[in-house]
């Protein structure tokens, strides 16, 4: 489930990048008598043939085996593994088919803007100016938050299992008592989700520069080294991942004192306890 979202966020995301990258594109249609319902369209159909080929991809690999193994995979379970790809990628292109209709037909001759910020700290330093970027698109900067906040917060709990409890998730679920062995597929299950985290940010990332070219061209007109103009960059990075490492850990621990009971403040010894057993 935890992949799932993290993959629909992914979708998500690159559907609104993909949104913005060709909104000129899109209101040059838009004056050339296209409707914003053909739009829509034009992005479900994109969707629906990129999620076509992402169940074709599950179906071979599934099918392989399906022919292989002693035990195979149900036939119905196949189809449905395969047919949630698509549908991923149709619940991932709603938000873009609505957002398609604010986009207006003379955007297509807007010109000479440097930077669409707003200043909410001082910008006399590169960590003044990273937070002023992500606080202006604070839409992709939760969506990056989340997707990497979201694959650790199980991370996180994973290894409280398996190194405090040997292993073993034990709980109540709906009354009744369930006992759930951690094994390597839950951490193979974590790292594709962590992966796919790491891409959707590399993907908002990428337009947050993209965007800006001609801002990081002014100031590299004023004086600034390529080096101060990655160091802008990377510190966005570094403070997106650390917002979403500090929610991941309180997530974690909210779901440790939900699932346990209690706050787990003790409970966060096992990584030191692990170490001294290395």
């Amino acid at each position: 489930a935890s992949v799932i979202a993290v993959a629909l966020v992914y979708v998500f995301s690159s559907n609104i990048i993909l949104l913005y990258a060709r909104k000129k594109e899109f209101a040059i249609l838009l004056s050339l008598g296209w409707r914003p319902r053909q739009l829509s369209k034009l992005l479900f159909l994109e969707a629906t043939i990129l999620g076509t080929l992402v169940v074709l991809i599950a179906w071979t690999i599934l099918g392989s085996f399906w022919v292989t193994t002693d035990n195979p995979i149900a036939i119905g379970r196949i189809l449905l593994i395969g047919l949630s790809g698509l549908l991923i990628y149709w619940g991932g292109t709603l938000v873009p088919m609505a957002l398609i209709r604010r986009i207006k037909p003379y955007e297509s001759m807007r010109s000479g803007e440097v930077s669409k910020g707003r200043r909410f700290v001082r910008t006399r330093s590169v960590l003044g100016m990273s937070i002023n970027q992500l606080v202006t698109y604070w839409q992709r900067t939760l969506l990056s938050v989340v997707a990497i906040a979201l694959p650790t917060s199980l991370f996180i709990f994973f290894l409280f299992i398996t190194f405090r409890l040997k292993g073993v998730l034990y709980a109540t679920w709906l009354g009744e008592y369930v006992a759930l062995e951690v094994g390597t597929m839950h951490y193979v299950a974590m790292g594709v989700a962590l992966l796919i985290a790491i891409l959707t940010t590399t993907e908002i990332m990428w337009q947050n520069v993209n965007e800006r070219k001609s801002q990081l061209a002014v100031l590299k007109a004023t004086g600034w080294q390529d080096g101060q103009v990655r160091l802008l960059v990377l510190s966005e990075g570094m403070m997106t991942g650390l917002c979403a490492g500090v929610i991941g850990l309180l997530t974690a621990l909210g779901m440790i004192g939900f699932v346990y009971g209690q706050f787990p403040v003790q409970e966060l010894s096992f990584l030191r306890d692990r170490k001294s057993v290395v």
